[in-house]
């Protein structure tokens, strides 16, 4: 195991692991995917010693899988705007995790003195917000502030916690609209790297926020119900045009109606249809990303009755109307040029 090797050393060997070539931009990194490994890029953007954004956006081969040795873990804090990857870690003494994350979802987490593998799942383009932070830079921007942090990362900050960590959470309208900030950056130079670093920020506080004020209440799920729950939610993600009904979803998966709602909001803080409502935009807006339909094809590819009905459930969730946000992307301002 290598330790002791900062975030700047796990960034290179991570992306050269994965046959990633890089070329740089002042403080940025673009790294490109050779063709046998997929098509897409990834860019780094370092901020100051110790905090970078990455925005990864990708279309990567199935068989793509990069597993390395982590150290000094940095924590981690995931956006899933696009597609699905699955991480597996494993500790000395310890028995091997592994979970998903998907459009939508939100992750802190913290893999110390472990070795980590990371492989995508299923056909979907990448399109992910990855903000990496030193512990102890977080110990310094919390340090006045001792209850803002809920007891792992107290923990983690403070360097006691040996066990690797995550929690997974969805993504809210304001860290979106933060996203789609960053995303749709025009500043250069200095004032550009300034404007990020406030965003970065934000969205680890909206993080951190949640994760402080999270019930304590114990588990109403059994670990077997709690997969069930993961499995409903492959099935809508699956079917965002024509989902199945709640009984119907229930029944696929061998759960009540009932436990399968009182699952949902406690794997991802609210009801199946919500999370299906939320699937559903963020496909509409890859979809305006993507430049190939309208508004009204895209309505209707994600299942909703009418362009009026998508285009106010936008407005509500995004903040933006859809056409001004295809506008931008005209503009030539696509996020996922990036």
């Amino acid at each position: 195991m290598i330790n002791h090797r900062n975030i700047d050393e796990l960034t290179r060997e991570f992306f050269k692991k994965g046959g990633l070539s890089s070329q740089k931009q002042g403080f940025e990194t673009i790294w490109r995917l050779p063709g046998e490994n997929g098509r897409g890029t990834a860019r780094e953007i370092n901020l100051r010693a110790g905090l970078k954004i990455f925005i990864v956006d990708c279309q990567p081969n199935e068989k793509l899988a990069i597993d390395m040795e982590i150290g000094d873990s940095p924590l981690e804090f995931n956006f899933f705007l696009s597609g699905m990857a699955r991480i597996t870690t494993t500790q000395a003494r310890s028995k091997k995790k592994s979970f998903n994350i998907s459009t939508g979802q939100t992750c802190i987490a913290y893999y110390p003195e472990s070795f980590c593998a990371i492989e995508p799942v299923g056909k979907k383009s990448l399109h992910v917000l990855n903000i990496l932070l030193v512990p102890h830079l977080c110990a310094d921007l919390t340090k006045d502030l001792p209850d803002l942090l809920s007891e792992d990362l107290h923990s983690i900050v403070k360097k006691t916690r040996q066990r690797t960590y995550h929690r997974l959470g969805l993504m809210t309208a304001s860290m979106n609209m933060a996203i789609h900030q960053i995303l749709h950056c025009s500043y250069h130079g200095l004032t550009r790297q300034i404007f990020l670093e406030g965003l970065a920020l934000e969205l680890i506080a909206h993080l951190i926020a949640i994760d402080t004020n999270k019930p304590k209440a114990p588990q109403a799920l059994r670990p077997s119900d709690r997969e069930k729950v993961y499995h409903a939610r492959e099935i809508l993600i699956c079917e965002l045009e024509t989902p199945p009904s709640l009984f119907e979803l229930a029944r696929s998966v061998g759960l009540t109606h009932t436990k399968l709602n009182r699952g949902f909001r406690e794997v991802y803080g609210t009801t199946a249809f919500s999370y299906l409502h939320q699937q559903r935009l963020e496909y509409g807006k890859r979809l305006l990303q993507e430049g190939m339909m309208n508004i009204s094809e895209v309505a209707y590819s994600t299942g909703f009755s009418s362009p009026s009905h998508f285009g106010r459930a936008f407005l509500k969730y995004f903040g933006t109307q859809p056409g001004t946000y295809l506008k931008e992307i005209l503009k030539g301002t696509n996020p996922s040029s990036f």
